[in-house]
């Protein structure tokens, strides 16, 4: 199948546009030098609002001994992996229902 000229300037036109729409927030994004997480932020609430304030519980990965470094690595690794097999499946699904075109009628 060859590909024309004009689908090849459509191709690259979305590829700019999409590079463009991914990176343009990160340029006008104001974040200031010590970005913290909602974690970290929550903790100081409570800390501000009860300062005699115990956990009840602690992190899994605390009682499993597990680097968060590492739990979180694993987490991401695990979403990435399930988004990709489901974006997969439905892409070769839909792609399966089309008609091939190389049927030929009798």
């Amino acid at each position: 199948m060859r590909m024309n000229l004009r689908d090849l300037g459509q191709q690259l036109l979305f590829i700019i546009a999409l590079v463009v729409i991914v990176l343009l927030p990160f340029q006008f994004a104001d974040v200031p030098d010590g970005f913290e997480g909602t974690d970290t932020q929550a903790v100081e609430m409570i800390k501000t609002i009860r300062p005699d304030y115990q956990p009840w519980v602690r992190p899994v990965a605390e009682v499993l001994r597990i680097p968060s470094e590492a739990l979180e690595n694993l987490l991401f690794t695990v979403q990435a992996a399930l988004g990709a097999g489901i974006v997969g499946y439905y892409l070769g699904y839909f792609r399966g229902q089309r008609p091939s075109g190389d049927e030929q009628e009798v």
